[in-house]
């Protein structure tokens, strides 16, 4: 019998998907000095340990689960946990990209900065819907190979 590994395919798609998040700008600061134009400086994820250090445990749980096919329900728990990893980084992104900070050590006076949206936030929830489809993928595979199991 020939299982299709879909999910291997899915698997790294979200790896590749975390890495990428990693390198590539989330948000941009948009510091508003009275007077002066807007100056923007990129938010990336490899210059804050808060979320680095998550992207790189999420990409290490995943390629993990990507060599653990024979061992199904320990891949698919290791599938959960890297899902629950990358939903706490982009919650993170969320909480970071929707408070604005004001700078009271400028020498113009109070800045306010605001973030702006990126476009790599989008690649944490297309490694989230990746890593949701390989967890079914996996849990289909398990009910088919029961259902032969059965038949024996």
């Amino acid at each position: 019998m020939v299982i299709q590994r879909i999910q291997s395919l899915l698997l790294l798609l979200a790896a590749i998907a975390v890495a990428l998040f990693i390198f590539i700008p989330y948000g941009y600061w948009d510091a508003a000095v009275a007077g002066k134009a807007p100056q923007f400086g990129p938010l990336v994820a490899k210059a804050q340990p808060a979320l680095l250090i998550p992207s790189i445990i999420a990409i290490i749980l995943i390629v993990v689960s990507i060599f653990l096919y024979k061992k199904m329900p320990l891949q698919k728990s290791l599938v959960a946990l890297s899902g629950l990893v990358v939903t706490a980084t982009a919650c993170v992104v969320v909480y970071m990209l929707t408070r604005s900070y004001v700078d009271v050590t400028a020498v113009a006076g109070d800045v306010t900065i605001k973030p702006l949206w990126g476009l790599s936030g989008a690649l944490l929830i297309a490694a989230l819907v990746a890593l949701v489809a390989a967890h079914r993928c996996i849990s289909s595979d398990q009910r088919l190979l029961r259902s032969y199991d059965r038949l024996r």
